[in-house]
């Protein structure tokens, strides 16, 4: 069964700061299949920089 979750990173240390907000929808895979992360994102509205980062917060989360 599929479940949406939403987080979000503030970090203000001088300056801008820091700030993130994500949208995830999870679903199980197959059997077997082990992890699959789909960036879904058009147009660059997030820089291909930072999609790493939220693969690993997700998989971080999912060793928990």
């Amino acid at each position: 069964e599929a479940t949406k979750a939403e987080g979000k990173f503030v970090r203000q240390s001088g300056g801008r700061g820091q700030y993130g907000h994500v949208w995830l929808q999870l679903e199980p895979n197959e059997p077997g299949a082990g992890f699959t992360f789909l960036n879904k994102i058009v147009g660059g509205v997030v820089p291909k920089d930072y999609i790493p980062a939220v693969e690993a917060g997700v998989k971080g989360a999912m060793s928990n």
